[in-house]
């Protein structure tokens, strides 16, 4: 190595150790993240190809079950339309020492719901299907499967007046436990999902149905527009006072949704966009909502209330102008809230906690030009102390 030379690299690798300590995100982890940096929530290869057959199974069950009630529910949906009769039927698959409790408190749960909602008489009638979930293997008794796995089938051009929500019957009514009246408002508010919205504002624009369905829905995946949702983050934030984070976990996050979720606009404005490619393609039949623990699917975090939020923010009326808007979908956000929709998501998650203390963005052009520009000064340098070394 020329004479001199091994002082310039010294001194370029300080410099490189003292801007990586500055700017490279986050700034605040712990110490034990600068030594594992692994993601916690990483799935192998056969796991996601799991949890997609799952998803398809789920998929081809609510479509039976869809296709099984449509016909036996139709006359009885469209005889409560004609009396005027609101909120939505249930139905519930299980034995009586089940069902006649069951059935009792979600039903007044769903309607409890269905008022705070102010659907009344809908010209989207919801059906619930509950029922038993069978076991994979002999000795896995019925309550070891409750949860509120559900599946909608929307209205398509066969039936455009109904909604039907298929699932499990929950954990409390098979042990019939009873909850708090405003964790009951939750449970029906997830189990009526997109079907509440259809109820409440009709079949969307094709538009914005297409967006939603290929996002799965995961932005109205709660119907709560009567309050203010309630967003607790432990999985993410061990305590959000003193900036405690789970490292692992956002670390599993795409890129783009913590940078979101970090107070960057410019990325809360291209998370909710993803998926509107516009009008053209096959409309949604069969909604699932994606599992939560696959993070690495979740564009924005906390979406699940996103639309709901902004109805309660906006009212009901400019949230139906944008329901059917032909517009894309982030500058019909943006006019529904008179304001950047980037900048109102970034507030909305911040509601949930502060923001992570990530480091400056760097646009990768900047950063290829930085780099070149170095290796460009580097290379001459060394030239520079070749002609001058004495042989």
């Amino acid at each position: 190595m020329a004479r001199g030379l091994s002082g310039w690299l010294g001194g370029a690798l300080v410099a490189c150790l003292v801007v990586g300590v500055v700017y490279l995100p986050p700034r605040g982890m712990p110490r034990w993240a600068w030594f594992s940096r692994k993601p916690i929530h990483e799935a192998t290869s056969a796991r996601l190809r799991a949890n997609e057959l799952a998803g398809e199974w789920r998929k081809a069950k609510a479509a039976a079950v869809g296709a099984k009630y449509r016909d036996q529910l139709g006359p009885g949906l469209a005889a409560r339309r004609a009396a005027d009769q609101p909120g939505p039927l249930l139905v519930a698959e299980a034995p009586d020492s089940v069902r006649d409790w069951a059935v009792r408190v979600m039903q007044g749960a769903l309607d409890s719901s269905w008022a705070s909602l102010r659907i009344g008489v809908s010209k989207v009638s919801v059906a619930v299907v509950l029922g038993l979930r069978e076991p994979a293997h002999p000795s896995v008794s019925a309550l070891d499967l409750g949860g509120g796995e559900v599946a909608y089938v929307l209205p398509d051009s066969t039936d455009r007046a109904t909604c039907i929500v298929t699932g499990r019957l929950p954990y409390f009514a098979l042990t019939k436990k009873y909850r708090r009246p405003d964790q009951l408002l939750d449970w029906a508010g997830t189990t009526l999902g997109p079907c509440a919205f259809y109820a409440r504002f009709g079949v969307p624009s094709r538009r914005v149905q297409q967006w939603l369905g290929r996002r799965g829905f995961d932005l109205a995946v709660s119907a709560g527009w009567f309050r203010e949702s309630r967003m607790d983050l432990p999985w993410l934030v061990e305590d959000a006072r003193f900036r405690r984070w789970w490292w692992g976990t956002i670390y599993s996050f795409p890129f783009s949704t913590v940078s979101c979720f970090a107070g960057r606009s410019a990325d809360c404005r291209r998370g909710l966009a993803a998926g509107d490619a516009g009008p053209d393609g096959p409309l949604p039949g069969i909604v699932v909502p994606s599992d939560p623990w696959e993070v690495r699917k979740i564009r924005l975090i906390g979406a699940a209330s996103f639309l709901s939020d902004v109805a309660r923010a906006v009212g009901e009326d400019r949230f139906q102008e944008f329901w059917t808007t032909s517009l894309p979908v982030d500058s019909a956000l943006t006019l529904a809230l008179q304001r950047p929709v980037g900048e109102w998501t970034v507030e909305w998650q911040r509601r949930m906690s502060p923001a992570p203390p990530l480091g400056a963005a760097v646009d990768p052009l900047d950063a290829i030009l930085g780099i070149a520009l170095a290796l460009l000064l580097v290379g001459l340098v060394m030239l520079g102390q070749n002609r001058r070394e004495v042989r």
